[in-house]
C-alpha cells in the first residue's frame, strides 16, 4: 500500500471513529432515558394494581383480566428496548476497540517505530472504560452497582406479575406465567451474551455479515455462510423440533370432535369445548410430544449422525451447542406443559396431567426398547401412541365413559392402533428401500421389506416403489384393513342408530372397498375412480343404515384413512420427509393422481403424454435425464 493511500485509510477510520464516538454520546443519553422511563412505567403500574387490584372490594370488581393480564406488555417492551441498545453498544464497543488497534498501529504519541506486540502507547478510551465499568473486566463496585440496578427493576416486575397472576383466573395465570417467564428469560440470556460474551458476540456479527455479502455476491465464504445456516437451522429445530408430525394431531382432533358424538361432554357449551381443545393441543402437541422428541433425538444423536437420510430427516442439527440448547428447550417445555396443565380450563386439568406423564412413560419405555434392539416391542410401543393421542383427546374433550361406555374408545384405540401399525410399516419399508444400496435393512426394516417383494436393484429413475403390486398379506395391508373396519364400527357408534343386518353389512363393504383399493395401487384416474364410487357405495349404505346427517361420520372416517393409506403408497420416503406433502398427506395423493406429480429426491417429476418431464430450477418443464 503506497504512504497516500495509507494515510487515505487513516482519514476515513478516523472520520468512521468519531461517527462512532458520537452515536456512543448519543446511547449513553439514549440508555439514561430508557431505564427512567422503565423505572418510571413500573411505579405507575405498581400504583395501578394497588388501586385496581389489591384494593377491589372482590375478584372481577377491577381491571377485567384480559386487560390485567396485558399491562406488563408495556415495560416488558421497555426492557427489550435497553436490550436491544445493549446489544448494539456492545457491537459498538468492540468496533470502536478494532478502529483503535488500526489507528494505533505502526504509530505512537512519539512518533517512534512501533514494535508489533509492545503496548499501545496511547491510551484507549474503550479499553479505559471497560477496564473500570465493564461487566466482565470492570472494577467490581462498578460491576455490583449494575447488576444491581438491573436486579431492582426485575424484581419489582416479577413482583408486578405475581400479584396480578394472584387476581386473574386460573387459566390466565397460567398463560401470564409461561408467556412472561420466557419472555424474562430469552430478555436475560441476550443481556448475556451481549455483555458477558462480548467478543463472542461481536464476532457472530461478523460472520453473519460476512455470510450477507458472500450471498450477495461479494465473495465466498464457506465458513461464514456455514456458521450462519447452522444457526439457522438449530434455531429452527428449538422452534419446532418435528414439524412434520403435527400431522399426528390429527388423532387427538379426532377424539375431541367425536368425544360429542360418541358420548357425552355434560356442561360444555362450544366457547369452553373450543378454549379447551386448543388448550389441550398446545399442552400435549405444541410442548409435550415436542419435548419427548427433543429427548429422543439427544438420545439417538450418534445413530442419527450414520443415517444414510440424516439431512432428510430433519433431526437434531450436528453443531457443537446442539445438545445443550435442546435439552433446556426440552426442560422449558415440560416446565411449560406442566404449567399450563395446572391451569388448565375447567374440567381438563386431570386429563392433561395424565396425558403428560403418559407420554413420556411411553417414552421412557420406547427408548429402552430402541437402545436394547427390542424390534417387536418396538414396533408396538410406536403403534401405541397413535391411539394414545385419540384417548387423550376425547378424555380432554370430556368424555364421560359412566354414561357411554367403554365399546366406542376401545374401537377407536383398536382402529387408531392398526393405522399406526400401518403407517409405521409402510414408513419403515419406504425408509428401507430407499436406503437399501448404503445402508442395508436389517430387523424389522428388513422384514417389512422382503414383505412388499421390491427389487434388489435400485431403479432409475427412483419412483414410489410401492404404488402398484404391493402383496395384500403385508403386515401394513393387514393392519390397514383392521382400521378401516374398526374406525367403521366406531362411526358408527356416533349415529343413533342400533346395531342391525345392514350395520354388519357395512362394515364388510367399507372393508371390501379398501381391499380392491390396496389391490389397484396407484393407477391415475383409475384409482380416483375406485376412490370415489367406494365413497358413494358407503355413504349410500351408512344412510341406509342409519338414514340421519351423523351418519356422514362413517364415510368420512373411511376416506380419511384410505386416503392416508394412498398416500403412502404414493409416495417415496424422501417425499414423506418433506413437511408440505407430510402434513398434507391426503392433499397430496390427490394432487398426484390429478396432476401425475411424483416427488422423488429434491426434484418433482410428471408424466407427460408418456414421457417423463422434470421441473427445473427456472420452474419449467423439461425432459427428465436419468442420473447416471
Amino acid at each position: 500500500m503506497t504512504p497516500a493511500a495509507h494515510q487515505g485509510d487513516q482519514t476515513a477510520m478516523i472520520e468512521d471513529y468519531v461517527a462512532t464516538r458520537e452515536d456512543e454520546r448519543s446511547f449513553q443519553a439514549t440508555q439514561v432515558g430508557l431505564a427512567s422511563l422503565a423505572l418510571t412505567t413500573l411505579g405507575a403500574l405498581a400504583g395501578l394494581i394497588g388501586r385496581y387490584v389489591l384494593g377491589a372490594p372482590k375478584p372481577g370488581d377491577g381491571i377485567p383480566a384480559g386487560l390485567l393480564v396485558l399491562t406488563p406488555l408495556v415495560p416488558l417492551a421497555l426492557f427489550a428496548m435497553f436490550a436491544q441498545a445493549g446489544a448494539q453498544a456492545t457491537l459498538r464497543t468492540h468496533y470502536m476497540r478494532d478502529l483503535e488497534e488500526q489507528l494505533t498501529e505502526g504509530t505512537s504519541a512519539s512518533q517512534t517505530p512501533w514494535v508489533p506486540g509492545a503496548p499501545t502507547p496511547s491510551p484507549s478510551f474503550i479499553r479505559l472504560s471497560g477496564a473500570l465499568v465493564g461487566l466482565r473486566h470492570g472494577h467490581r463496585v462498578y460491576r455490583l452497582l449494575t447488576v444491581l440496578l438491573i436486579s431492582i427493576a426485575m424484581s419489582a416486575f416479577i413482583v408486578i406479575l405475581i400479584l396480578i397472576g394472584t387476581h386473574v383466573p386460573g387459566p390466565w395465570a397460567a398463560a401470564m406465567t409461561v408467556g412472561y417467564a420466557s419472555a424474562i428469560l430469552t430478555l436475560g440470556y441476550l443481556m448475556w451474551t451481549a455483555t458477558a460474551r462480548g467478543q463472542a458476540f461481536y464476532s457472530a456479527a461478523h460472520k453473519r455479515l460476512a455470510a450477507r455479502i458472500s450471498a450477495q455476491g461479494g465473495g465466498p465464504d464457506p465458513a461464514a455462510e456455514a456458521a450462519v445456516n447452522d444457526e439457522k437451522r438449530l434455531l429452527s429445530y428449538l422452534l419446532l423440533p418435528r414439524p412434520a408430525d403435527l400431522v399426528k394431531s390429527l388423532y387427538y382432533f379426532a377424539g375431541v370432535i367425536l368425544a360429542g358424538f360418541l358420548g357425552d361432554i355434560p356442561h360444555r357449551d362450544f366457547a369452553h369445548w373450543s378454549l379447551v381443545a386448543i388448550w389441550g393441543w398446545i399442552v400435549l402437541e405444541l410442548l409435550a410430544y415436542q419435548a419427548r422428541y427433543q429427548w429422543n433425538d439427544i438420545r439417538g444423536l450418534a445413530r442419527d449422525r450414520l443415517h444414510p437420510m440424516a439431512s432428510k430427516r430433519r433431526r437434531l442439527p450436528d453443531t457443537e451447542e446442539s445438545p445443550q440448547a435442546t435439552a433446556l428447550f426440552a426442560a422449558w417445555r415440560i416446565a411449560a406443559a406442566l404449567v399450563l396443565a395446572l391451569g388448565a380450563p375447567e374440567g381438563s386439568r386431570t386429563a392433561l396431567l395424565i396425558g403428560i406423564a403418559l407420554i413420556f412413560a411411553l417414552g421412557a419405555a420406547y427408548e429402552t426398547a430402541r437402545h436394547q434392539d427390542l424390534s417387536v416391542l418396538v414396533i408396538i410401543l410406536v403403534a401405541v401412541g397413535y391411539p394414545l393421542r385419540f384417548c387423550l383427546g376425547l378424555a380432554v374433550a370430556g368424555y364421560d365413559r359412566s354414561l357411554s361406555g367403554l365399546l366406542a374408545p376401545g374401537l377407536g384405540v383398536l382402529a387408531f392402533a392398526a393405522l399406526g401399525w400401518s403407517t409405521v410399516g409402510l414408513t419403515w419399508t419406504l425408509e428401507a428401500d430407499e436406503t437399501k444400496d448404503k445402508n442395508p435393512p436389517t430387523g424389522h426394516h428388513r422384514q417389512l421389506w422382503k414383505q412388499a417383494d421390491l427389487p434388489k436393484a435400485k431403479p432409475n429413475p427412483y419412483l414410489p416403489p410401492l404404488k402398484v403390486g404391493y402383496p395384500l398379506w403385508t403386515v401394513p395391508n393387514l393392519a390397514q384393513l383392521v382400521a378401516c373396519a374398526s374406525v367403521v364400527a366406531m362411526a358408527h357408534l356416533a349415529t343413533p342408530a342400533q346395531w342391525s343386518g345392514r350395520s354388519t353389512a357395512l362394515m364388510i363393504i367399507a372393508t371390501v372397498a379398501m381391499t380392491a383399493l390396496m389391490l389397484l395401487g396407484i393407477r391415475g384416474w383409475w384409482t380416483v375412480a375406485a376412490f370415489a364410487g367406494s365413497f358413494a357405495v358407503i355413504t349410500a349404505a351408512a344412510f341406509l343404515d342409519a338414514p340421519h346427517p351423523s351418519a356422514l361420520w362413517v364415510p368420512a372416517l373411511w376416506a380419511v384413512f384410505a386416503g392416508f393409506y394412498l398416500s403412502f403408497r404414493a409416495n417415496t420416503y424422501t417425499g414423506l420427509t418433506s413437511v408440505g406433502e407430510t402434513i398434507a398427506a391426503v392433499a397430496f395423493f390427490t394432487k398426484h393422481l390429478v396432476g401425475g406429480w411424483i416427488v422423488t429426491g429434491n426434484r418433482t417429476i410428471r408424466k407427460q403424454k408418456g414421457k417423463l418431464e422434470m421441473l427445473n430450477d427456472q420452474g419449467t418443464w423439461e425432459e427428465w435425464k436419468p442420473e447416471a
